[in-house]
């Protein structure tokens, strides 16, 4: 099955067979395109389905291979999703809402990690750290824990302390990134209650050799150095290897200098640097794909403290290293009346190491720290086992049936009584699409898991999608979603210069309900393709676990079920592109209840509004355009339990972070197909912190929230070359 236009063979395909007894039997090409049907009594008619594709009817005679051309359906031009999907097709005709952010758009916003890829978008705020100098993500209001980060659809294990560190995703073979909001846990179990983040990585063709290298020098603020700014470089090769094999390799190091304090020793941002090797190797085999993937990850934290002592000539030290090792195994195979079948495997092991010297100021002599959990490891374990089985009843009905099973170990200095834990999870779920009509798609789902800590319930899903005409179309959706705590809020104990967080082992899970109704427009015409998408939802959770005081030490911060967390939003996005420019308005907002511990005061919705604007323009016929992206973050409020009466007792109050707004003007030249460079200005206004604002009935206070390191100048050298085979 090949493309009429390009010859490409075209995968996914589905063909419905009538053989001469009439006997009726369902068959899908593979990866390249390729279509075996067996034990069939010619002749057979065979009807050809596809998304992207009109459909073909072809009478076939002989047992000889012949090639069918399909043509392609020319308004069939949305992005092609695979997150929540049975086969890849296209966002338009996905029961789900799926936005992507595809390889070129990632490029013109030359984001050196995924939070800044993240930072512009609607109804999505990231969270930095000053000194770990990672960061983290939420959607619909709900934290990192909340939302599970996939590559290639397995999930990733990374997170440095309670949420995962968007800053250790290796980006130099993304090939796009997939958003899913609302509980996604029926398909992808806990940690999924607020959505999913679905990385694709690039993958290597048969007939050509890719290779790409990236370089990227930026300020931090006005400083730059050898030792100071930010220093990028990444290169990735794919290639064929023998018959039917491919080949990729990835590598990324990134430096980060810093920021300084000023007239201090220590650091308002520590300085790290990061280390990303990837390799994969793949190979096909009578209709089946076996690929296998290793990855590691290094990256290294200078926390450096204040001097101390009655002659200032003493500063303590900590030093951190952390190291990823992660396995992917995956299989996949066609059957004739099967469908298909895919088995997953992965293991990971996390390594923190944090070792804290003494340091003589005068000398820089250094001795280790004898003080108690100054010298720590802790390690993270998980292994994961997928098998999905999806069935092809017939083009209207389709089903996924799956098997998931995950194990997580962590040990270590700063595991509570120093034992090591473990918990695991085994879930069955199963999923179906039905197209009851031509304009009407539902899609129900079905969860069962055990776990090994906590009682999980059934979690239920139903979604539906209605088109109204062409390029239009309704999305409504009920979702139900659980999380049980995992090991780190439970047992982990993270204490260093600037965090003194505490686990607790009497956490219990969170559960949600989750609505959403959504309409989408898109208008193609031979010049401008018109977009319009609104969305509104509405989410419940219980037993939200959430940040507080301890009661019993007000001066360190533990982990409380305390919150009935309710919200409601809603989004409005319009975009038009043409040949030359393309632009997109957003605007939206999110209104937030937090019933801590069910107290009169906290009781009430706060609302929190967002605007983004993007705008990319080419110069006539100059190889050079102009990228804008600008977001107005609200005003947000919310609400906490702390520990601030006049007795000690605990009193509910008012936080409010101030608005902000962030733009980035991005400038790209190109020189030919291969070579690129772009520069520009990141974070214009120069944002560092926004004043936090808290305010009780007994007690005020302000505090500052990290956003940025400053105003920054960057260029960047993108370099492409395809070698055809």
């Amino acid at each position: 099955m090949t493309d009429q236009s390009t010859g490409e063979g075209v995968s996914d395909v589905l063909a419905e067979v009538v053989d001469a007894s009439r006997s009726k039997s369902f068959h899908t090409t593979d990866r390249d395109g390729l279509l075996e049907i067996d034990d069939a009594k010619l002749p057979i008619e065979v009807t050809f389905h596809h998304l992207s594709y009109k459909t073909k009817e072809v009478e076939v005679t002989s047992s000889n291979p012949i090639v069918i051309q399909l043509e392609r359906i020319v308004h069939q031009i949305e992005d092609v999703v695979v997150t929540g999907q049975y086969f890849a097709q296209s966002s338009g005709n996905s029961v789900y809402r799926v936005e992507s952010i595809d390889r070129t758009e990632m490029a013109g916003m030359a984001g050196a990690n995924l939070a800044e890829i993240m930072s512009f978008r609607l109804n999505t705020k990231v969270e930095r750290d000053h000194n770990l100098n990672g960061s983290s993500v939420s959607l619909l209001g709900l934290g990192g824990n909340n939302v599970k980060v996939l590559l290639d659809g397995m999930p990733l294990a990374g997170r440095t302390a309670l949420e995962f560190d968007l800053s250790q995703i290796n980006l130099s073979n993304v090939e796009r990134i997939e958003i899913v909001e609302g509980p996604m846990s029926v398909e992808y179990g806990s940690n999924a209650l607020a959505g999913v983040i679905n990385i694709i990585s690039k993958k290597a063709e048969l007939d050509q050799s890719t290779l790409c290298l990236k370089l990227q020098e930026e300020s931090i603020g006005s400083a730059y150095g050898f030792k100071q700014g930010t220093h990028n470089i990444a290169a990735s090769y794919l290639t064929p290897l023998l018959k039917n094999m491919t080949a990729s390799v990835n590598a990324e190091h990134r430096y980060f200098g810093g920021v300084e304090n000023e007239d201090m020793r220590s650091t308002n941002w520590d300085p790290k640097r990061q280390l990303f090797l990837d390799a994969t190797i793949s190979t096909q085999l009578d209709r089946a794909q076996l690929s296998y993937r290793s990855s590691y990850y290094r990256d290294w934290i200078d926390n450096l403290g204040n001097a101390q002592g009655p002659l200032q000539n003493r500063g303590r030290d900590d030093y951190y290293q952390a190291r990823r090792w992660s396995h992917h195994l995956s299989y996949g195979k066609y059957f004739d009346r099967l469908g298909r079948v895919d088995a997953k495997v992965s293991y990971s092991e996390f390594k923190r190491t944090k070792n804290t010297y003494i340091t003589d100021l005068m000398t820089e002599d250094q001795k280790l720290s004898l003080a108690e959990g100054a010298q720590d490891t802790s390690i993270f374990k998980n292994a994961s086992v997928w098998l999905h089985h999806t069935f092809i009843a017939s083009p209207t009905f389709q089903m996924k049936t799956g098997v998931d099973a995950q194990y997580d170990f962590t040990d270590g200095g700063r595991i509570a009584g120093g034992v090591g834990q473990s918990a695991y999870d085994i879930a069955i779920f199963s999923t179906a699409e039905w197209k009851v009509a031509n304009s009407l798609t539902i899609k129900p789902g079905l969860r069962w898991s055990y776990n090994s800590r906590f009682k999980a319930p059934v979690i239920p899903s139903l979604h539906t999608q209605f088109n109204i005409s062409d390029g239009s179309n309704i999305r409504a959706g009920y979702a139900r979603g659980f999380r049980a705590p995992g090991l780190r809020e439970l047992y982990f104990e993270f204490v260093d210069n600037s965090h003194t967080i505490f686990g607790n082992p009497n956490l219990t899970s969170e559960t949600s309900d989750y609505v959403e109704v959504s309409y989408e427009n898109i208008i193609n015409d031979n010049k401008l393709r018109r977009k319009f998408d609104t969305r509104f939802y509405y989410t419940h959770v219980k037993n939200q676990i959430t940040f507080a005081q301890d009661i019993s030490n007000p001066a360190r911060t533990t982990l409380l079920n305390i919150a009935d967390y309710k919200a409601y939003g809603l989004n409005m996005r319009q975009s038009i592109e043409a040949h030359s420019f393309e632009v997109a308005l957003g605007a939206g907002f999110l209104a937030a209840y937090s019933d801590i511990d069910h107290s009169a005061g906290s009781g009430q919705f706060l609302y929190s509004p967002e605007v983004t604007l993007s705008l990319r323009k080419s110069l006539g016929r100059t190889p050079l355009s102009i990228m804008t992206q600008v977001k107005y973050n609200g005003e947000v409020p919310s609400f906490i339990n702390e520990n601030t009466g006049p007795n000690g007792e605990p009193e509910t109050r008012l936080i409010r972070s101030d608005d902000f707004v962030m733009m980035d003007i991005i400038a790209s030249y190109e020189f030919s197909d291969r070579l690129n460079i772009q520069g520009g200005i990141k974070n214009l206004f120069d944002i560092n912190d926004v004043n936090v604002g808290v305010q009780g009935q007994f007690h005020k206070s302000e505090a500052e929230l990290p956003i940025g390191y400053g105003r920054s100048g960057f260029i960047r050298l993108n370099y492409l070359m395809n070698t055809k085979h």
